[in-house]
């Protein structure tokens, strides 16, 4: 039985991926203290280039970005997974909690991307869970290979999860272009805009996500204006 009493939930912009490393790693020791609270975090990151605990820096074929040719930053993460980017063009959602009597990593998985599914089947979007693959899909037609529209790379430590999911609302398949994603060469990726011919808002993604989040957990959501935390 789940003894998590709610989500308190935060949208906090844009922030960079050290900032959210050193907010998740703060939020994950008030955990220990008070293992009832959970936290749902929205952000999108600046543009990064990320590696998790199995990726390899030759997955990054080319660290700058394909449109100013600025240098593109690249960082170890100490999430699971490989390759991956991160940007402004998508939402970003971390949830941190306590997993320990909620039913087990291979759960919280599944139950990530029945959200993620979810919340795109409300905006129109029909999408799939692999059972091969971690993340969210979009079916191709018969001569074209499958798209990736959002990603989960995720850790627990102490039961306790951080990280979570990314989706790509805005166009932004030149950047994954210039690495390995998950580890497949191959990967078409795909957006919201691209799949919608439309950009909804972020603020509207966050609510229906949020709700997706809280219906299949089952857990409520509350809502909090700021982070009091010494990282911030």
């Amino acid at each position: 039985m789940n003894n998590l009493r709610t989500f308190e939930t935060y949208k906090l912009g844009i922030i960079t991926y050290e900032k959210a490393l050193a907010l998740q790693k703060q939020l994950m020791l008030n955990i220990e203290e008070s293992p009832h609270t959970g936290y749902l975090l929205f952000l999108s990151h600046p543009h990064v280039y990320t590696i998790g605990r199995r990726g390899s820096f030759d997955d990054i074929l080319e660290a700058t970005d394909p449109f100013t040719g600025q240098e593109i930053s690249i960082i170890q993460s100490d999430r699971g997974g490989l390759a991956t980017y991160h940007g402004p063009s998508q939402l970003i959602c971390y949830l941190i909690f306590n997993l320990k009597n909620w039913g087990g990593v291979k759960k919280y998985v599944k139950t990530l991307e029945k959200s993620i599914s979810d919340s795109l089947s409300k905006i129109g979007i029909e999408s799939y869970i692999s059972p091969d693959e971690i993340g969210v899909w979009i079916k191709a037609s018969q001569k074209q290979h499958d798209r990736k529209i959002a990603f989960i790379g995720i850790k627990v430590s102490k039961g306790i999860t951080s990280h979570g999911f990314s989706i790509n609302v805005k166009s932004c398949e030149e950047y994954f272009q210039k690495i390995v994603p998950c580890g497949m060469p191959n990967l078409n990726v795909t957006s919201i805009e691209k799949e919608l011919k439309a950009i909804p808002k972020f603020s509207q993604l966050e609510s229906i996500i949020g709700n997706s989040i809280s219906e299949n957990f089952q857990i409520p959501l509350s809502s909090e204006n700021s982070l009091t935390l010494s990282s911030r």
